[in-house]
């Protein structure tokens, strides 16, 4: 019965909600997902399920904090069940490359710490200037490939046998790989200027924050390519581009913040 679409033979009548569901989401994107739905339910090609199922099962709680709050928990589940396009990296060429790494050890291990201290004291600077206490979401990635950068130094200074380090050199390069594909992903997520709709612009011209965002691209980018031969594409680059775009900022979302009860 879903797979039919609600009008078969005829355009919908007049006084069907369809071009006012439509016209209300170009207006607030925080109707877009119910626009989708509804068309979906129209043309008999239903949402996938499972993604249906998820946004039924949230809390009553939070569907009481009215639909701004939830378009934000829809997309968080939108984002996560999105697939992640991880860029092949060529069995040989990772092969070739941890050869070379292992060649000289303590300069690589060093390397790949210098390449996680300058993510790291970039990501610091970033807290201390917006003064946000926690990342936001997409940018949680970051600190995760600073791990990625640390673990190889670990590896290439472990005291094992080369076939472990290979292995374990080998399957870190793959995880820093997969780990830069979320951030790619969560950054092109977010509407065009969503960074810029969500900081003050008063903060954002006094500590010139589009500077210190912008190194975070080719900074990962020369990491990954010193510890794997591999160069992300430009889409990473892009993706931090149109997150921060001051130039088309996306409606502001306000952050969810904790229920306060009286006592």
């Amino acid at each position: 019965m879903f797979g039919i679409p609600t009008w078969p033979d005829a355009k919908a009548p007049e006084h069907a909600a369809s071009d006012a569901i439509s016209d209300l989401a170009q207006s607030d994107p925080i109707w877009s997902f119910w626009a989708r739905w509804y068309d979906g339910f129209l043309r008999g090609e239903p949402l996938d399920w499972e993604l249906q199922k998820q946004i039924a099962l949230i809390p009553d709680n939070d569907w009481a904090k009215g639909p701004a709050h939830i378009a934000r928990l829809i997309e968080k589940i939108e984002a996560k069940a999105r697939p992640v396009a991880v860029p092949d990296l060529p069995a040989e060429m990772i092969r070739t490359h941890v050869q070379n790494l292992l060649a000289s050890p303590e300069f690589s291990a060093r390397t790949s710490e210098l390449a996680a201290d300058t993510v790291k004291a970039q990501l610091d600077l970033l807290r201390n200037e917006t003064g946000w206490n926690q990342l936001p979401e997409e940018l949680r990635h970051l600190e995760a490939v600073t791990h990625h950068f640390r673990n190889l130094a670990t590896h290439l200074r472990a005291q094992e046998d080369e076939a472990a380090k290979i292995e374990a050199l080998t399957k870190e390069i793959k995880a820093l790989n997969a780990r830069i594909a979320l951030l790619e992903r969560d950054l092109a997520a977010k509407p065009r200027g969503f960074f810029s709709a969500n900081t003050s612009q008063k903060v954002i011209e006094a500590a010139a924050i589009c500077a210190i965002i912008q190194p975070f691209s080719p900074l990962i980018a020369q990491g990954f390519h010193f510890l794997s031969g591999a160069f992300p594409t430009d889409a990473l680059m892009q993706a931090f581009d149109g997150w921060i775009d001051p130039g088309r900022p996306a409606e502001p979302f306000a952050p969810d913040l904790p229920e306060v009860t009286d006592v």
